[in-house]
């Protein structure tokens, strides 16, 4: 399904998060890169490349993905494609083969493998009122409803599974993703911070 949460880069229209790794941080917001808090030159493409790649992190995106999404309705080369993919690892320094930065899986496409810092995730009040303004819309001009977000939230919960592996088992995601769901569900919205809920995810 096309479009990300909220609070994840590419999502719901307002301010994307900030993604750090390594020494590196991205804004999507103010359009920066920075290496220990110095600007990373990129050019626009290069740019939409990395965020796409966090966006989607860890999944591998397929080139003809990555062509559609970068250039839509338009012919571009692979060869295109290979050379903004080593611009990118230029400007990350991204050298060791045995810890990349950009994975490339042969034949497929590109990941993003480094670990990721994001900044926080939406709070459930913003998707509530998202879900019943008329501005709660996605990039793409779509309007935010209860039905997408539902239709999200596995979907998010599986990039998690993925991310932690046996970890993941020790937290209560599944618990947290259910209260999430019921309270931007609700008519009337209902804090997240109540009792019940701490019961369900203490």
């Amino acid at each position: 399904m096309s479009g990300r949460m909220p609070g994840k880069i590419g999502g719901f229209s307002g301010e994307p998060a900030v993604s750090r790794f390594g020494p590196f941080t991205l804004d999507p917001s103010t359009r920066q890169l920075l290496r220990d808090g110095a600007a990373v030159h990129l050019t626009p493409k290069a740019f939409e490349l990395l965020i796409l790649l966090i966006g989607e992190a860890p999944r591998v995106l397929a080139k003809a993905d990555v062509h559609e999404r970068l250039w839509p309705r338009t012919f571009v080369s692979d060869a295109t494609l290979t050379g903004l993919v080593k611009e990118l690892r230029r400007a990350l320094d991204d050298r060791d083969p045995s810890a990349p930065i950009v994975r490339t899986a042969h034949g497929v496409g590109y990941a993003f493998a480094a670990p990721l810092d994001r900044g926080p995730a939406p709070a459930a009040s913003q998707v509530w009122h998202w879900i019943r303004s008329a501005k709660g819309k996605l990039d793409d001009g779509r309007k935010v409803t209860k039905e997408m977000v539902a239709a999200m939230i596995p979907e998010e919960v599986a990039k998690i599974r993925e991310l932690l592996g046996a970890a993941y088992a020790a937290g209560k995601y599944d618990d947290a993703a259910a209260i999430f769901a019921e309270l931007v569900d609700k008519d009337a919205f209902v804090e997240f911070l109540t009792l019940p809920a701490y019961q369900r995810i203490d």
